[in-house]
């Protein structure tokens, strides 16, 4: 099993950023171990999950939760959905959807790292004995000691707008 790291009903995210930089715009996201791409699952038990690939070429458009410049939302910009884990419970897949987006904190310290403040961790791991493609799930083992918890993002973050406009 893979670790990127998680959240409950928020993500805490970090990031290699001034404080005057927030998340705002097109981004690859990345398992930091390996360099797969996270994409969407089109076909099969995976169709609309999220599914971390070396191949994937979906990029996600990060935005900032209105009033907010730390509370973002990451959808997908062809489909306009959006990442949740439904019921944000142990064993919650990654999915896309139009009405519920999960939402993340984010604070500009080191590279991106996904933690979920309820101890449940986020990680990459295989939908299934049967279908060995990798997934984004959140599982409830805080004690865990995993070796790979870091997801990285690839993207040009715009400045973060003044109190003026």
């Amino acid at each position: 099993m893979r670790v990127t790291s998680l959240f409950v009903a928020n993500l805490l995210v970090t990031l290699a950023a001034t404080a005057s930089t927030f998340l705002n715009g097109i981004f690859t996201i990345f398992d930091d171990s390996n360099g797969d791409k996270f994409g969407i699952g089109t076909s099969g038990p995976l169709l609309g999950l999220i599914e971390i690939r070396p191949n994937a070429t979906t990029q996600w458009f990060i935005e900032p939760v209105p009033g907010s410049a730390s509370q973002v939302i990451i959808r997908d910009p062809e489909s306009n959905k959006y990442i949740s884990f439904p019921g944000l419970k142990e064993g919650a897949t990654a999915t896309l959807t139009e009405t519920t987006p999960t939402v993340i904190t984010i604070s500009p310290v080191g590279n991106l790292r996904f933690q979920f403040t309820s101890g449940l961790v986020c990680t990459i791991e295989r939908h299934s004995t049967v279908d060995l493609r990798w997934v984004w799930r959140l599982r409830g083992n805080p004690d865990r000691p995993y070796k790979r918890k870091l997801i990285s993002m690839l993207g040009k973050p715009s400045p973060q707008p003044s109190e003026h406009e």
